[in-house]
């Protein structure tokens, strides 16, 4: 399906968790803004990019710039995003201060219905995602937030995040996280240049990483520039209630 946003989402202590199916979720029921997998609405404008094919060495889309066409057509997303994503086409790309602009809105969208101020994570590649949450006091204010978050998401950047993560984490506009990450992790020089996707899949499936630091701001930066989040069970979580 063109345009689908992958998501994975994991939580580290001793071991990894992978919380699989749960698209854009993380601990403490914390959804990632601009992890949701949208809808895709096709467009006959933009080039040809992959199915929804699971073999490795699919592609997004035929360039980023059918990539950012194909997002401006999520039929998830605003009208403010879908006018800014046709720029952003025009000029071959979000730039740092549209994608700075669409978070900080998203974050103030929040705030402004009712949850206390928080923090962003910012990575050192500038790609930001929101911070884990304690859990909600109820949960009838637990289904609130689903709902204002899923709202401020697609009203301020759902689109934007998915053409910046690309962008910046996946350039080659992989299909499979597994081979963004990887090739995010060469081009940072964090692994060696022969370090492959596969071999990042057999670590993650042994549940150790013994090519890098998981727990470097640099490399959680190429996994979440690849919708693959990664958190720690002793970090602090943000009490927005």
């Amino acid at each position: 399906m063109n345009g689908y946003v992958q998501v994975r989402s994991v939580v580290v202590s001793l071991l990894i968790v992978v919380m699989l199916g749960l698209a854009g979720c993380a601990a403490n029921g914390n959804p990632q803004a601009g992890q949701s997998a949208p809808s895709v609405q096709a467009s006959s404008d933009c080039g040809g990019g992959s199915s929804n094919s699971s073999a490795q060495g699919q592609r997004l889309a035929s360039s980023l710039d059918d990539y950012i066409c194909q997002a401006s057509t999520w039929k998830d997303i605003s009208e403010k995003q879908r006018k800014i994503l046709q720029e952003a086409r025009a000029a071959h790309g979000v730039t740092t201060a549209q994608y700075e602009r669409a978070w900080s809105d998203f974050r103030t969208c929040l705030i402004n219905r009712g949850y206390k101020s928080f923090d962003l994570i910012k990575f050192p590649n500038g790609v930001y995602k929101m911070p884990l949450i304690t859990s909600a006091p109820t949960e009838a204010k637990q289904e609130k937030y689903h709902s204002d978050y899923t709202d401020c998401l697609q009203e301020e950047v759902m689109g934007i995040d998915a053409v910046f993560n690309v962008q910046i984490g996946n350039p080659s506009l992989y299909l499979e996280p597994e081979d963004g990450v990887a090739d995010c992790l060469r081009r940072e020089n964090l692994v060696p240049k022969d370090y492959t996707a596969d071999t990042l899949r057999k670590e993650h499936s042994a549940r150790k990483y013994e090519h890098f630091n998981i727990r470097d701001m640099r490399v959680r930066g190429c996994f979440a520039a690849n919708n693959w989040n990664v958190n720690f069970a002793d970090e602090e979580a943000a009490d927005i209630w």
